[in-house]
């Protein structure tokens, strides 16, 4: 045998033990969407993580995905005034599944510059299969250090699930989430913005102030209040910050200078 057919041998061995055949194993049964996991394991999947390039990134921004970032339908819109609307295929339980999905007006900008100061993770309660579709088809993977999906989520009801963006161990001082859902943001009301919900229209421009704010809300050593920060940036004439004490709602009303 020559030296280079053992070599190879050699390391073929080496690459099917014990331990690399339980990697693969862990790999393909994965349950949770997160494209590299805090263990380090890298799941197998067209979505590539850009976690190495923001290890020095302290700040986090959780985005949600449909009405949020994205409006998504089974038929193709006809609305003039709305966006492009791009076909995504993925499947869901062995199904093959079409949706029209329509970018929200400046995301990319957004994903471009605030994922210079944060590590960027979609947060949403659909499934990984389609959320990764979405990503990749739209071409959004370069800006973001993964995606978490309705397995990270809490089942409330059938077709409910909540939430929870303490899960993950994130610095609370540095973490922000944005939904259009009020419902879900209630539960971490210090850490959370809510925008208005996408409806397809090329005229939306929410997310131009959302960016210019957070870029400067990450030279902050605490980001918490943060709607309160983003109404006030905005220059409304009012803020309203509600608290739950004892389990009653109080709302405070206050002027911005």
């Amino acid at each position: 045998m020559s030296r280079k057919l053992s070599e190879i041998l050699h390391y073929f061995k080496s690459n099917t033990s014990k331990k690399g055949i339980a990697t693969y194993q862990k790999k393909k049964m994965r349950k949770s969407s997160l494209l590299e996991s805090s263990s380090g394991l890298e799941y197998e999947t067209p979505v590539q993580s850009n976690e190495t390039e923001r290890t020095e990134k302290s700040h986090v921004l959780l985005l949600d995905l449909d009405e949020t970032i994205i409006r998504s339908s089974k038929q193709k819109p006809t609305i003039p005034d709305y966006g492009e609307a791009k076909p995504v295929t993925y499947n869901d339980n062995e199904e093959t599944c079409q949706v029209y999905v329509i970018l929200r007006p400046f995301l990319k900008e957004l994903l471009a510059e605030v994922s210079e100061k944060f590590k960027i993770y979609i947060y949403t309660a659909s499934t990984a299969e389609y959320a990764e579709a979405c990503v990749r088809s739209l071409e959004l993977s370069s800006y973001l250090s993964g995606i978490f999906s309705r397995n990270d989520c809490k089942k409330t009801g059938e077709n409910s699930f909540e939430k929870d963006i303490f899960s993950f161990g994130f610095d609370e001082k540095k973490l922000v989430f944005v939904d259009d859902w009020k419902s879900q943001t209630t539960h971490a009301p210090e850490n959370s913005i809510n925008i208005k919900f996408f409806s397809g229209r090329r005229s939306d421009n929410e997310l131009l102030s959302l960016k210019d704010f957070l870029v400067d809300l990450s030279k902050e050593a605490d980001v918490r209040c943060v709607a309160d920060k983003f109404e006030k940036y905005r220059g409304k004439n009012s803020v309203s910050c509600s608290r739950d004490i004892g389990g009653i709602t109080m709302l405070r009303q206050k002027l911005v200078a």
